[in-house]
């Protein structure tokens, strides 16, 4: 396919432009000029363009739990979402911790064309958390990283092992941080929705205690690691100090976090749970000055279907997880850029850029010769979010009823549509 776009606002972080220009693709490829007419143009004076998104952190329930979602309805909604690459979370049935496993996904999402998967394996084998599946397997096979994700690795000699065998692959360390005895406390944050509810609450420390062990344990081996949906300001605190000490730790926050405090409780009840959970304003504003500053660089959606049975169960016994691939960057670009005086440039590159580091992706750019991997916004756009038109399985979402003021236009993988509003 020959596409046009013209006189399209262009940001694209990897080749640090904002600029409005004509963008061309061919064959799949980013090119200079087009070798013959365009078999489609869009007049692109209302949008802006910027590489395709990537979501560090997407749960697509794909084996096992297929009632939820599976990867050709996930990548579906990614499609929906402007995302064009997902890393997919391990806590699946079985677990996610052998050369099979990746390869099923891999060649299941090939398979559907909407959007490419790069799984992350287990950290320890059925994520038990004591022996270690072959890294170099399963780097060979496709994926780029480990996590326990849903466990928190609970032993410190364990990491250490894990760090380790992780570098010698060149495989990412992503931890979830959750100390269970005090996340059991409660099902939501302890702070005043809790108290007005009647109900005990997981204190912060629950997340901030297991950073400050994974900040000690990377800095005494000089390795990284991340630390995936950072929720509170002690995290917060914690993950800068480090890094402007040497220490190799990164960290991302979900649009649920950056979007919401823990009175969304009140009007989505089990909508609005998830672990960690919706904490105070105090801590939701600690997290944008994160992302303004740079100490987190990725926003990650953390994208976990559940069913409405599922949900309908209440506060307490309803499971953890919200849905996010086909709302994340219209409810940050409303809260950031348009309520916060957050830079334009700055959301993309947490989209894009920030996850692209992470996962050691290298350059994803839109220059000519590039893989035309992109998506156009309408920033002009105004809507309602209704789960009633999601595409995913699951509808379990705080958002409903939200409004935003942009919308995916089209996404664009490979050179081929994979959405179209």
């Amino acid at each position: 396919m020959k596409l046009a776009i013209r006189q399209v606002r262009l940001l694209d972080p990897f080749q640090e432009l904002d600029c409005t220009t004509d963008l061309f693709v061919e064959n799949g490829v980013m090119v200079e000029q087009l070798s013959g007419p365009a078999d489609r143009v869009i007049e692109g004076q209302s949008l802006m363009a910027c590489p395709g998104f990537i979501d560090a952190h997407t749960h697509l329930r794909d084996p096992g739990f297929s009632y939820k979602e599976d990867i050709i309805t996930g990548t579906r909604a990614a499609a929906k979402g402007g995302y064009v690459l997902l890393a997919t979370m391990p806590n699946t049935k079985p677990v996610t911790d052998t050369p099979a496993e990746i390869r099923y996904q891999l060649t299941t999402a090939e398979d559907a064309g909407y959007c490419d998967l790069i799984p992350l394996s287990a950290a320890t084998v059925g994520e038990y958390g004591e022996a270690l599946p072959d890294y170099a397997a399963l780097k060979a096979a496709g994926a780029v990283g480990v996590t326990d994700d849903g466990k928190t690795i609970a032993s410190s000699r364990i990491l250490y092992s894990i760090l380790k065998e992780a570098a010698k692959q060149g495989l990412v360390v992503i931890d979830h941080a959750e100390e269970p005895s005090l996340s059991h406390l409660g099902p939501i944050h302890q702070g005043k929705v809790a108290e007005h509810l009647g109900i005990s609450g997981m204190p912060s420390t629950a997340e901030s205690i297991v950073v400050a062990r994974d900040i000690l344990v990377a800095q005494d081996l000089g390795l990284p690691i991340h630390i995936c949906h950072v929720s509170c300001k002690e995290t917060v605190h914690m993950i800068r100090e480090a890094q402007q000490q040497g220490v190799k730790v990164t960290a991302d926050v979900c649009p649920h976090h950056i979007c919401l405090n823990e009175e969304a409780v009140l009007k989505f009840g089990a909508d609005a749970k998830m672990y960690p959970p919706l904490r105070a304003e105090a801590d939701r504003q600690a997290l944008i000055d994160a992302l303004r500053d740079g100490t987190i660089e990725i926003i990650a959606t953390d994208h976990a279907p559940h069913t409405a049975e599922e949900k309908a169960r209440g506060l307490q016994d309803a499971p953890n997880g919200v849905v996010g691939l086909e709302t994340a960057f219209a409810t940050c670009y409303t809260e950031l850029c348009l309520r916060q005086n957050f830079s334009l440039g700055k959301l993309v590159e947490l989209f894009t850029l920030g996850p692209a580091r992470l996962l050691g992706l290298g350059d994803r750019s839109l220059a000519a010769g590039q893989t035309a991997d992109l998506v156009l916004v309408d920033l002009g756009a105004t809507e309602t979010i209704s789960k009633e038109r999601f595409v995913s399985k699951s509808h379990n979402t705080p958002f409903d009823g939200f409004p935003v003021n942009c919308r995916i236009f089209a996404t664009i993988k490979q050179g081929e549509f994979t959405y179209v509003a």
